[in-house]
């Protein structure tokens, strides 16, 4: 105890001994902290400021695309190349580690480029999604059911159709429990979208296609598609 205060009463003295450095020391410390706090709140507080601006708009989604760069031209010749482009599963994840606190964090992976059932074919509008995507894009089912996690971690090859695609595929029947295929996989139908306009209400506003045309399969199906 007593080599204790004979430390602090030894460093007092050299604090009285240099006062002018001992005070811009603390200054110094003090401003630094100080910068960092104010650079935080002001960082902090204009991000809230924007997605109250954005939750303002009726919009509460975020939504991340990919874009196939442009291909370059060099010498007035065209070069190709095959370029990797697009979100992957790490960035997904990466993503997920940073936005932990949002409500739901939907992939979407496109697939197919055709949508088939005997003779009838059309171009494919078919993604690969989960379960979270009936809420966030403010969908209603009209009948059937949607995709739920068993179809996810048994890789089902089951779909929920728009109501377009079921006008046009089975116009005089019962979809449910049909097949109809993406390019070469067979996905049996489970459910089907009611109809939606364009804006795609409140959770859809951003999205930016006719939902109605939309084909929903597991991810982890489509993974394999």
């Amino acid at each position: 105890m007593t080599f204790l205060l004979e430390t602090i009463r030894l460093g007092l003295s050299n604090l009285r001994l240099h006062l002018l450095r001992s005070i811009l020391t603390a200054l110094g410390i003090i401003l630094g902290v100080s910068a960092v706090i104010v650079m935080s709140s002001l960082g902090e507080g204009s991000k809230r400021q924007a997605l109250a601006r954005i939750e303002r708009l009726g919009a509460r989604n975020i939504i991340v695309r990919s874009q196939k760069p442009p291909e370059s031209q060099s010498s007035g010749q065209q070069r190709s190349f095959v370029s990797r482009y697009g979100l992957t599963r790490e960035d997904l994840a990466v993503v997920e580690e940073n936005f932990a606190n949002s409500e739901s964090i939907v992939p979407l992976k496109q697939i197919g480029g055709q949508i088939l059932r005997g003779p009838q074919r059309k171009v494919s509008q078919a993604f690969g999604t989960t379960p979270a995507l009936l809420e966030v894009a403010n969908l209603k089912l009209e009948r059937g059911r949607y995709l739920d996690d068993a179809d996810l971690e048994q890789r089902r090859m089951v779909c929920v159709i728009g109501p377009e695609v079921a006008k046009d595929f089975f116009s005089l029947e019962d979809p449910l429990g049909q097949t109809i295929r993406i390019d070469a996989k067979p996905f049996v139908v489970v459910g089907v979208l009611a109809p939606i306009g364009l804006a795609g209400g409140a959770g859809g506003a951003l999205i930016g296609r006719d939902l109605n045309l939309d084909i929903h399969v597991p991810i982890t199906s489509a993974r394999e598609a």
